[in-house]
């Protein structure tokens, strides 16, 4: 057939194996069409329930963190900074976990995260600086800003597990990622030159900055995160974050 392939590979369409096919090995592409197994075919968005239901806790997670923007923002509008006091309340609730996670534990039978003390310290110290940093960027910018700025945290991820997970990314994605960051600078730029003439915020540059950092430190933190979680389950990891963020 021309050197072109006549069995579909795994994770391809019917389409694309006729594609591949020559005029006169049409009807045996279209029988390895119908010979393939769901499995390997190109999995769908909602093929499961269970990737139903992790899509729409997602959406509830934009949600809520939509929420706790907005909140934040009515309270830079009041004149009201507490940062570290929202940070406080949300570790206070994470530390929820422990009741549970305990027992989940032994039923399931999984050995303690063996972790030096500094190593979860340091993961604390990053987490809680870095919600510390986005709060308190509210009081110098607006909510959109804040919010466009906070994915910064999305390329600082990508760059930190390549270099230390050896995680590899192809070209579209780095090109994505380049046009994104891109993007973020022109806000930046235009925050600095633009937007003080005509806003209530005296000094937007300064919430700019201080979100970058905080999205910063969200990338160390998720990476680490990432790196723990390797070695241990989320029941083992959720009940020990929340202790060294809520004493820092």
């Amino acid at each position: 057939s021309g050197g072109r392939r006549s069995v579909p590979p795994r994770w391809v369409t019917c389409s694309q194996s006729l594609q591949w096919a020559s005029k006169d090995s049409v009807q045996a592409s279209r029988a390895a069409c119908r010979s393939m197994q769901p499995s390997q075919r190109r999995p769908r968005l909602l093929a499961s329930p269970a990737r139903a239901q992790q899509l729409l806790a997602w959406q509830g997670c934009s949600v809520l963190l939509t929420a706790t923007g907005f909140t934040s923002q009515r309270l830079a509008e009041r004149g009201i900074a507490a940062p570290t006091a929202q940070s406080l309340a949300v570790y206070l609730v994470l530390m929820l976990h422990a009741i549970t996670a305990r027992r989940d534990n032994r039923v399931a039978g999984l050995p303690p995260v063996a972790r030096p003390w500094w190593q979860w310290l340091l993961l604390g110290f990053a987490d809680v600086e870095g919600n510390y940093l986005i709060v308190r960027a509210y009081q110098y910018t607006d909510i959109t800003s804040v919010t466009l700025l906070d994915a910064f945290a999305v390329p600082g991820v990508m760059a930190l597990s390549a270099l230390t997970l050896g995680a590899r990314y192809g070209r579209k994605q780095i090109c994505g990622v380049a046009l994104c960051v891109s993007g973020l600078a022109t806000l930046v730029m235009s925050d600095a030159l633009l937007r003080p003439m005509h806003s209530w915020h005296p000094q937007p540059w300064r919430g700019d900055v201080l979100c970058l950092l905080g999205a910063s430190l969200y990338a160390c933190s998720n990476v680490a995160e990432e790196a723990f979680l390797r070695s241990s389950s989320v029941s083992n990891y959720l009940p020990r974050l929340p202790a060294p963020g809520a004493l820092l």
